[in-house]
């Protein structure tokens, strides 16, 4: 190959470089990346930092030990161990040693075939809380600051709670010990959030009550669809 054939190759291979840079940008406020971002117009994940994230999950009665405790739930009288109250009334619902459900809320229990979320489905993992006002029931979201696999995970907004307040979401993960060291994993502020955009606003689906219960242990969590990022503070 002469000199001249060579010189026009590395010319042409630095024009298509030049050109790919300049339509492959890395979101500017990204830890690993530089230059603006570009505008994105088909369906994408719109994301927004300074949010604090936690977890919670649903506590198992086998779990605990100790003295019990008779409270009354949906009229009947029934005991449980006192440390597993305690949990329940925190993380609004557990399972019984029978297998059925408990929940708490506004100082009085209540029974089910599942963990409940807000609207009246059943819980599972890939949920979470998050305050409506802010965030639409049903959006999808995907918080990428998050360790693996869950930054990977595409969540569903179907659950809110009374300290869920603003820019708060909290990751529901499941049932028993294992679920709950989950939770401890990922409690952080400032973390990035990300809501399916699709024409122009966050994309939801609409959530229809559940009955089926929540199965045993820590499922692995769904892996969101590869999309592209557009972050902004």
């Amino acid at each position: 190959m002469s000199k001249r054939r060579i010189a026009y190759l590395v010319a042409f291979v630095v024009i298509l470089g030049a050109i790919f840079l300049a339509e492959v940008r890395l979101p500017g406020n990204l830890p690993f990346g530089g230059g603006a971002s570009t505008s994105v117009t088909g369906p994408h994940e719109s994301c927004t930092s300074g949010w604090n994230v936690t977890g919670y999950f649903t506590p198992v009665e086998t779990d605990y030990t100790g003295p019990a405790q008779t409270v009354t739930v949906n009229g009947t009288a029934r005991s449980f161990y006192s440390s597993f109250l305690e949990d329940v009334q925190v993380e609004g619902w557990g399972q019984t040693k029978e297998g059925n459900y408990i929940g708490y809320e506004n100082g009085q229990y209540s029974a089910s075939q599942a963990p409940l979320n807000s609207l009246g489905g059943s819980l599972k993992i890939g949920d979470v809380a998050v305050d409506f006002s802010v965030i639409q029931a049903g959006t999808i979201l995907t918080i990428p600051t998050l360790p693996s696999p869950w930054n990977i995970t595409r969540f569903t907004a179907d659950d809110s709670g009374v300290g869920i307040v603003g820019k708060h979401v909290d990751v529901y993960t499941g049932l028993g010990a294992t679920a709950e060291q989950e939770t401890f994993r990922f409690v952080g502020d400032n973390q990035f959030v990300c809501q399916l955009v699709v024409g122009g606003a966050p994309a939801a689906f609409a959530i229809a009550p559940m009955t089926t219960p929540e199965p045993s242990g820590l499922d692995l969590p769904r892996l969101r669809e590869t999309s592209p990022l557009q972050f902004r503070s």
